[in-house]
């Protein structure tokens, strides 16, 4: 699930139950996701719950790029730029 809500959604059989459940999550993943912190959330999931992504490069075990470049938390949601009809320009 998590995938099509990053990556977005193509046809297929169960492409219409994916849309009705991350219809569903889509508040709350939004708000891990960009307010990962917010102890007033009514989600109640700051500090319970962490969502975070993988290094956006691929780096060889004794680079130094690869210190800096660790899991990261901020990542836009393809799927929701694909609900609202809008499109990636790269």
């Amino acid at each position: 699930m998590c995938v099509s809500l990053l990556h977005g959604i193509n046809e297929s059989k169960n492409s219409q139950h994916k849309r009705e459940l991350l219809d569903l999550f889509l508040p709350l993943f939004q708000r891990m996701i960009k307010q990962p912190e917010n102890i007033n959330s009514r989600y109640k999931h700051s500090e319970r719950v962490m969502i975070r992504f993988f290094p956006r490069e691929k780096t060889k075990p004794n680079d130094v790029k690869r210190l800096m470049n660790q899991f990261y938390t901020k990542r836009e949601i393809y799927y929701e730029e694909q609900k609202l009809g809008q499109r990636r320009l790269f």
